[in-house]
């Protein structure tokens, strides 16, 4: 049956923040294969090989979800040891939201986090994990006193090494949708979230959704 309905979630809009990201680089640019790979031309799903370990990099669709948590209120008035425990925990509550649907946490520093979706799905169903686990993690942050999050949601290509034999193995990404990802996290209000419009269309039969400026 269809999946119930979600709470809406902005697009985006521009403010500062303590937890800004570098600026994004170039999003048209095609990153490099690793060195020592070859390029197979076909950039739909270009696979850089390394068949001898059982990973495997290729450049494929994804979803990609980045989010940072930071305190409610005054983070220099906290106490160090109080405040790296609340990130500890809040990261905790996003890890587990994220692999109850489907995706896996490719790095963590500090309040900022990043999964990826789609390993073992489509870009729509991919990008519906995405956003399910955000309003999940959203809703677990909410119930903990003095920590919020706000995040971004997109879809693109990225150069993704994992190995689809062992889905234990460690997963990395590469590639400027992270960097766009990070750049758009930046305009994010806290407590909200931000999606694309690609990721928009795959996900409103199940999301209401508000247009913003951004």
């Amino acid at each position: 049956g269809q999946a119930p309905a979600l709470a809406p979630a902005d697009r985006g809009t521009t403010v500062s923040s303590s937890c800004d990201a570098p600026e994004s680089g170039d999003p048209t640019s095609v990153p490099l294969p690793a060195p020592g790979a070859t390029d197979t031309g076909d950039h739909s799903r270009a696979s850089y090989g390394a068949a001898d370990t059982g990973a495997l990099a290729e450049r494929r669709d994804v979803c990609v979800l980045v989010v940072c948590t930071e305190s409610a209120g005054d983070a220099a008035a906290m106490e160090s040891e109080q405040l790296d425990t609340s990130l500890h925990d809040a990261v905790t509550a996003l890890t587990e939201s994220v692999e109850t649907h489907s995706g896996t946490i490719v790095g963590s520093m500090g309040g900022l986090c990043a999964a990826l979706f789609g390993l073992r799905s489509d870009r729509p169903e991919a990008s519906l994990n995405a956003v399910r686990a955000a309003f999940e993690a959203r809703e677990r942050l909410a119930a903990r006193a003095g920590m919020v999050m706000r995040a971004v949601v997109i879809s693109g290509k990225a150069i993704v090494r994992h190995d689809p034999h062992d889905p234990r193995a460690a997963v990395s990404v590469v590639g400027t949708l992270l960097d766009k990802a990070h750049g758009l996290l930046t305009g994010v209000p806290k407590g909200e979230l931000y999606v694309s419009d690609d990721v928009a269309r795959d996900t409103d039969a199940w999301v209401r959704y508000d247009e913003s400026t951004r």
